[in-house]
């Protein structure tokens, strides 16, 4: 019988994000696009667009921005069934204002917004259907203290890890004043036997687990119970420690970087999306070089890629001006 379980279930918060039409301080520019952005849901965009089966845990409020979030969600084929519509708080939203040469700022109104009052209660795991991967971010973390969406993300991550039929994979995402700093670092070793894929930024890791260098760190972990740990470091690639073996993936070079918000996101989707495929870690990561560089080109967090998009033709791609 096929297995029709959800590929990939995030759990996370999408917002609506006020795009400006031009680069320059916010109060200067002519104009906004109204667009959606969300590190999970943006993850989950980009396996849609690459054929696989996904569904988002969350919340909106009642409004425009609710609205849109779930309409393009869906345009974008990924399953809505679990978005709860709370109209009791609003939607959240965010400002990017970028400044020339691939730099941004972005400012955050998503307080008490209803994805972060989403409580485990809302939530039934059991009819969502276990996953073949689970997918949280350090962002999800920070929202919702004390029964919030953080409580809904760390009750998945102890579901799926009991299963021991599904993949669990993290993204810190750290972010100043939301998740971040010794409370993450702390937060981090709770979760710590809960996560088989680790994704992290050299900082991130340095901000996780200060008291080792950044590169024992990943060996440590990916010698002691994590599965595999991928190092992003930007423009320079990454590198993937698994079973003490150390993999360094060339980044994809594109011509100019447009906004770097997202192409982390992109990344992830494309080492989540080799391990659906059944491919190596590594071979995820070459993978998410290609879809990360795409995302820089655009100004959106994740249309850098279009539906119908074949994850073993980008593999091919990369491989034709990557020789690994």
């Amino acid at each position: 019988m096929a297995d029709v379980r959800p590929d990939v279930v995030a759990i996370g918060e999408m917002m609506g994000l006020l795009d400006p039409d031009a680069d320059g301080p916010l109060e200067d520019v002519p104009g906004y696009r109204l667009r959606i952005a969300g590190a999970e849901g943006n993850v989950l965009i980009n396996l849609a667009h690459l054929g696989h089966r996904t569904a988002f845990v969350s919340a909106v409020g009642v409004d425009p921005f609710g609205r849109l979030v779930t309409r393009t969600l869906s345009e974008q084929g990924v399953n809505t069934d679990h978005v709860v519509v709370d109209p009791a708080a609003p939607t959240g939203v965010f400002f990017k204002e970028r400044l020339g040469d691939g730099q941004r700022r972005v400012y955050y109104y998503r307080g008490r917004s209803a994805a972060a009052r989403l409580t485990p209660a809302d939530v039934d795991l059991e009819r969502l259907g276990l996953p073949r991967v689970l997918a949280v971010s350090g962002v999800t973390l920070g929202l919702g203290d004390g029964g919030g969406l953080s409580d809904v993300a760390r009750t998945a991550m102890s579901w799926a890890a009991a299963s021991r039929d599904c993949v669990v994979v993290f993204d810190p995402n750290l972010r100043p004043s939301l998740w971040d700093g010794p409370r993450a670092a702390a937060e981090f070793g709770d979760i710590l036997p809960l996560i088989d894929v680790l994704l992290a930024g050299r900082d991130e890791l340095a901000t996780l687990m200060p008291d080792l260098e950044t590169d024992d760190a990943a060996q440590h972990l990916s010698c002691s119970g994590v599965d595999a740990v991928v190092l992003k470091d930007g423009a320079r690639g990454a590198v993937v420690h698994q079973a003490g073996e150390v993999t360094t993936i060339s980044p994809f070079l594109i011509e100019r970087v447009v906004d770097s918000v997202g192409a982390g996101d992109a990344f992830a989707a494309g080492v989540i999306s080799g391990l659906l495929h059944g491919w190596s870690v590594q071979d995820g990561a070459r993978l998410g070089a290609v879809l990360g560089a795409r995302a820089v080109t655009v100004s959106g967090d994740w249309e850098g890629i279009g539906a119908g998009e074949d994850a073993r033709h980008l593999l091919e791609e990369y491989r034709s001006v990557n020789v690994q």
